[in-house]
């Protein structure tokens, strides 16, 4: 009795988080994997549509969630969502950038001018 009313609760408690999350617009990372998936498709197909010179493979690792080195800034953020905090350098040499995202890989993402240039996993 108590293991059931565990799962209850806890499926009262996903439902409240999506019933939130879908009023509020909350970051990717809070929603379930499943649902993370749906929308970055979305986002990444009306994109694309309007992107026609994006390349198809990189429309495709865009919507698998993955990166690749040479995506710009804004196909990051479709693929990955928003990182929780950026540091940013300015020099002579341009500009350049530390995405740091806590909650999953890879924890560091390095841009320069405004493309990928490298990652870092933070664990």
């Amino acid at each position: 009795m108590v293991v059931m009313m565990r799962r209850r609760w806890k499926g009262y408690v996903v439902c409240a988080v999506l019933v939130m999350c879908s009023l509020t617009g909350c970051p990717d990372y809070m929603l379930p994997a499943y649902m993370q998936r749906k929308r970055t498709a979305a986002r990444v197909d009306e994109a694309a549509a309007a992107n026609p010179q994006w390349s198809e493979e990189i429309v495709r690792l865009m919507r698998k969630r993955a990166i690749k080195m040479g995506m710009t800034a804004e196909q990051v953020i479709l693929a990955r969502g928003r990182p929780q905090k950026i540091n940013r350098s300015v020099g002579s040499y341009g500009s350049r950038e530390q995405w740091v995202y806590e909650f999953s890989r890879p924890g560091y993402l390095y841009f320069k001018n405004g493309i990928l240039t490298s990652w870092q996993t933070g664990r």
